[in-house]
């Protein structure tokens, strides 16, 4: 991977991860809890951190969750 997309890639990480800090108290407990779920029924081929800040994605842009599928 380039320079520039692992820069990019740790900006995008790091904005997602201090969403997260800001959203967590209001983040309902099961939802963490089905994260982790997924996460430890996969084997290892999910990993959380990945999979929390994909959750975070439609907070940044106040989107609904038909923001991935549009």
């Amino acid at each position: 991977m380039a320079l520039y997309h692992k820069a990019l890639l740790s900006i995008a990480f790091w904005v997602l991860d201090l969403n997260w800090k800001v959203a967590l108290p209001f983040i309902p407990q099961r939802y963490i809890d089905e994260m982790q779920g997924i996460t430890d029924g996969s084997e290892g081929k999910v990993d959380y951190d990945l999979l929390r800040r994909i959750n975070m994605i439609p907070e940044l842009t106040q989107a609904a969750c038909t923001v991935l599928g549009a």
